[in-house]
């Protein structure tokens, strides 16, 4: 009990120091804790109740935004997570990792769906398009690829960027 509220105070503290912080009329509602590491680029779900928080801790936490509770934690990755999407309808969630694939999720129960192979280096970020049918993913490998949500297939591969694309 006693390393349990020594925690809870080092997270009272780490919230007031967020607290004076913050511009003016802007407040802090919900602290999210659970990742052990920095967090990537978050994705809220399109009717706003879910929000999900990739990391560097190799998983990606899919969040309550109501309760603030953790609904689950997803851990397929191999390497750091630095990106999530949601679909438009928010019943799947794509992921990109450092661990160079994509990975496609269902986003209520977690379960994974496929993963995407084929970039040579760390996968930056991911987005679908308005109607759920590919996945787009920008990768340190100076490539963009575009993929078939249903089949998993790589449909075109864009090249020429000189540098990482984001």
């Amino acid at each position: 009990m006693k390393d349990e509220t020594a925690i809870q105070e080092q997270h009272r503290q780490a919230d007031d120091k967020v607290r004076q912080d913050l511009p003016p009329g802007v407040n802090l509602v919900r602290t999210l804790r659970g990742h052990t590491d920095w967090i990537g680029r978050i994705a809220w779900s399109p009717d706003g109740r879910m929000l999900a928080s990739p990391s560097t801790d190799k998983t990606i936490r899919l969040w309550d935004v109501e309760t603030g509770k953790c609904l689950r934690t997803l851990k397929e990755h191999t390497n750091k997570v630095l990106s999530a999407a949601f679909d438009s309808t928010g019943g799947t969630l794509a992921s990109g990792s450092q661990d160079n694939t994509v990975k496609l999720w269902e986003a209520t129960g977690g379960r994974l769906l496929r993963t995407l192979k084929g970039h040579r280096d760390r996968v930056y970020s991911v987005a679908f398009d308005p109607a759920r049918h590919q996945v787009v993913s920008a990768s340190y490998d100076n490539t963009v690829k575009l993929w078939d949500v249903e089949t998993g297939e790589c449909l075109r591969t864009l090249k020429g960027h000189q540098n990482h694309v984001y």
